[in-house]
């Protein structure tokens, strides 16, 4: 009889799916033309050998379940999927729709979160390789938006105490001594399936690695939400045992408090993520278009080397200047230093002047000081012309810098322009 053999790797197991025949051990795909050009005779029946009518049929199913889950129907949903399933037990989006349609089918006694996460983990390994990662964000954000919704249940039903106080309030009548612990014990089989729901909610959660969690903003929000949830339950809880007098343990709430937050950045580390995102991107973008337009890569290197020196002449110069400014600091000082002697000189003068006993002798004396009052007065002039003649030099050095500068953003503006368009679409 007549089958098909995959030309890549010698496998007869070949299905047809979605309009196309797909080797089930290395994952190529052929067309239905490729696929009768194929066609050999053989004398062995294999397993797994294309039929048409079967993969029709498995077609079918998909539709239905997927109709079915859709319109709210899990049980159907689940149903189909099983049949296509039965006929092909590699079909990822059959393991997808099943995991999803357990929502419908299980009950808050037993929420089958099991058979949740042997669904979503079958869907992730048969998933071909081209969608593995869109099927691994499907699985994990339902496992924690059904973390998320067993834990608003729980939260809703542990905060309903009116209840469990009419029953306190009961046995207080009966028995005021008793009737904590008979509450409590009336009470218990309800806390514990409570206490069951947010167990299999943070099953659901340990579920999706925690890197998936750090690099996705929408599992981010998720588990977010999932441990406002959990402190709501907490709370609720805890009154609830305020009521006839039992405690929570500390340990018991930050333990798993710790467990649900796995994963959970801060705001600080999402954006050292999307920073890290970011610069991972934009490698990507420019590893690709230079490998797709190895000549702009030259002409980029050209001009970076030909900028290099022209940024090494302008550190050279800013240099210079730093030390031009430095010394026009110092002359200042000296100016400064100077007037206060003057000052003092010409206190002196003026005492020498008023002097009536050694007239003569003073007068002399406040004509030396005199003359070194001009002396110093000069060495500010000095001072005052090397200064300006300093600042003259410093705005010629500034004009180079401009100057080369203008060289600069002439040779980068190309390699900007190519970067700007290798990273357009990168946010």
């Amino acid at each position: 009889m007549k089958q098909l053999v995959c030309e890549m790797c010698a496998n007869t197991d070949i299905l047809k799916q979605d309009g196309v025949f797909v080797c089930q051990s290395c994952g190529i795909k052929y067309s239905v033309e490729e696929a009768k050009k194929m066609m050999t005779e053989g004398t062995v029946e294999v397993t797994g050998t294309v039929k048409e009518d079967n993969s029709d049929d498995v077609n079918n199913y998909l539709d239905m379940a997927n109709t079915a889950l859709l319109g709210g129907n899990g049980n159907e949903a689940f149903n189909y999927a099983n049949e296509a399933l039965e006929i092909n037990p590699k079909l990822y989006k059959a393991w997808t729709i099943k995991m999803k349609s357990i929502e419908s089918v299980g009950i808050i006694g037993d929420p089958r979160i099991t058979e949740v996460l042997s669904n979503g983990k079958n869907a992730i390994e048969f998933s071909p390789t081209d969608k593995k990662d869109e099927v691994k964000k499907e699985v994990y954000g339902y496992y924690l938006s059904q973390a998320l919704d067993l834990l608003q249940v729980a939260t809703s039903e542990i905060e309903d105490v009116a209840s469990i106080k009419r029953i306190f309030q009961s046995f207080a009548a009966a028995n005021f001594w008793s009737k904590s612990i008979n509450t409590l014990n009336a009470d218990s089989s309800f806390v514990y399936l409570m206490e069951g729901l947010t167990n299999n909610a943070l099953l659901l959660k340990i579920a999706v690695p925690v890197r998936a969690i750090e690099d996705n903003d929408d599992f981010q929000n998720l588990v977010s939400s999932i441990c406002n949830q959990y402190q709501n339950y907490i709370d609720g809880l805890e009154e609830r045992y305020e009521i006839y007098g039992a405690k929570l343990t500390n340990e018991a709430i930050s333990g798993r408090l710790k467990t649900f937050r796995d994963g959970l950045l801060t705001e600080s580390e999402k954006w050292n993520r999307r920073k890290e995102e970011k610069e991972r991107k934009k490698k990507e973008a420019e590893k690709q278009y230079f490998q797709e337009h190895p000549e702009i890569e030259q002409a980029i290197n050209q001009k970076k080397s030909i900028i290099a020196p022209l940024n090494n002449q302008v550190d050279a110069i800013k240099k210079t200047i730093s030390q031009i400014e430095k010394q026009i600091w110092q002359e200042h000082q000296k100016i400064q230093q100077i007037k206060r002697d003057i000052s003092d000189l010409e206190e002196t003068i003026v005492k020498n002047e008023k002097k009536l006993f050694g007239k003569e002798k003073a007068l002399q004396a406040a004509r030396y000081v005199g003359n070194e009052v001009v002396r110093k007065k000069s060495i500010i002039e000095d001072s005052t012309t090397l200064i300006s003649s300093l600042e003259d030099d410093i705005q010629g050095k500034r004009k180079e810098i401009s100057k080369l500068n203008d060289e600069i953003m002439s040779e980068q503006k190309y390699i900007d322009d190519v970067y700007k368009e290798i990273y357009q679409g990168i946010e």
